[in-house]
């Protein structure tokens, strides 16, 4: 409390630092008392929220090639959570972001948005930005590279059914534009399992 003595108009009243006390519901009360014992009080509830939203990407994970369809999972909470949103840009640091989802209700640990990767390619961040009622908007970004093309594969020489003998040089192609090993291997028979 605290007991002032002087008239206030449209003015601060009292300060009150909401960071020394739990977050929650709490009531306000003001008593004004005249000279002739008049007593007027009006009562009001606020909610303190002091904690940050909570912005978790769980997947797709940092630097992860992706194809097709990938889902995003991950956390957007907040006890008074107002929004969250999903983002997509091109590259690694976009300038612009493309906002995919946009919800009003918590998840935690749980598909936040199924993305269809079909037709682009290359490196793309997601962008998952959560926001409360009165605390700055959190957000985690991860960076990820789409690679929906199939590398190539391709034997030129021998031919198929060529007979053979003695050394061979295998010679063909194997690439891709995000490239990783290739392995050749030969055993018995037209069809051999595994």
């Amino acid at each position: 409390g605290g007991l002032a003595v002087e008239t206030v108009e449209n003015s601060v009243l009292r300060s009150w630092n909401t960071t020394t006390v739990e977050d929650g519901a709490y009531s306000l009360r003001l008593t004004v008392t005249d000279k002739a014992g008049h007593v007027e009080t009006e009562q009001l509830v606020v909610t303190i929220d002091n904690s940050p939203p909570e912005a978790l990407i769980i997947a797709p994970d940092e630097g992860q090639f992706v194809i097709g369809n990938v889902p995003i999972t991950g956390t957007a909470n907040d006890d008074n959570l107002k929004q969250y949103q999903i983002m997509i840009g091109q590259g690694r640091e976009p300038t612009v972001w493309e906002t995919v989802v946009e919800s009003f209700s918590s998840r935690e640990d749980e598909l936040l948005f199924n993305w269809d990767t079909t037709g682009i390619k290359g490196d793309y961040s997601i962008k998952l930005v959560v926001e409360d009622f009165t605390n700055e908007p959190v957000e985690e970004i991860r960076r990820v590279t789409i690679d929906n093309t199939p590398p190539q594969a391709e034997i030129t020489t021998p031919q198929n059914d060529e007979m053979v003998s003695g050394d061979l040089s295998i010679i063909g192609t194997a690439q891709d534009e995000n490239f990783l090993n290739y392995l050749v291997e030969y055993a018995s028979g037209r069809d051999p399992s595994s």
